[in-house]
């Protein structure tokens, strides 16, 4: 389920729609406009809060299109708690080729969602921004989230943690969680035992990035 622009010709509105795709994975897949949520209306900036510097975590529901979470030190959004699910980030374009009829395409990196159809023209003439469909929408976040330099221990396991499926005591639903143990020393004692909604690996050459959906 995303949401797309759509173009009203006759009165030269774009209106927000709510959409899937019918057989997805395939050639033949096919854009089903479901359900019309109204028509695109200029954002109204929220009051002015102070400002200060950290660094978040950010990922989307639904469909993902190459790593889940967005990092970027470039990206500046508003998260209001440490953690949550109502943060607001800006759009992120990369160019993604064209459509069939020739024109240029974009894929937000941000929202996962292509830009460059008529409606999302006539959006940016009205508006005077570049955003895609989706740039509304709330991002799950962790400010400040769990930390671990692979570099610097011996050894790091990290799992998903879910509930027992079978317990002789009553069992207590919750959200899967990331488990993450940590040694100095290869076979040595744990110096980190915790599970996190959301954990951060880094090394010498790459940075991975796990969360868990709630």
């Amino acid at each position: 389920m995303f949401i797309e622009r759509r173009l009203n010709k006759p009165n030269n509105t774009v209106e927000l729609w709510r959409c899937e795709w019918e057989h997805p994975g395939t050639s033949g897949a096919k854009k089903i406009y479901l359900q019309k949520l109204g028509d695109e209306q200029q954002l109204v900036p929220d009051s002015v809060d102070p400002l200060a510097e950290t660094q978040a975590i950010c990922w989307s529901y639904g469909r993902t299109l190459g790593n889940i979470a967005v990092y970027s030190p470039s990206l500046l959004g508003r998260f209001p708690e440490k953690a949550g699910a109502d943060a607001q980030l800006p759009c992120d374009f990369v160019h993604a080729g064209k459509f069939r009829h020739g024109a240029e395409r974009w894929w937000c990196r941000t929202h996962q969602t292509h830009w460059g159809t008529m409606a999302d023209q006539e959006s940016f003439d009205r508006l005077g921004e570049v955003s895609c469909a989706n740039h509304t929408q709330a991002m799950n976040y962790v400010v400040s989230p769990f930390t671990v330099n692979l570099n610097e221990h011996a050894e790091v396991g990290v799992w998903c943690s879910m509930p027992a499926a079978l317990s002789t005591e009553a069992v207590n639903k919750r959200a899967p969680k990331i488990h993450v143990h940590v040694r100095p020393v290869a076979g040595g004692k744990k110096i980190v035992d915790r599970r996190s909604r959301c954990f951060t690996a880094t090394s010498l050459n790459c940075l991975a990035v796990t969360t868990s959906h709630e």
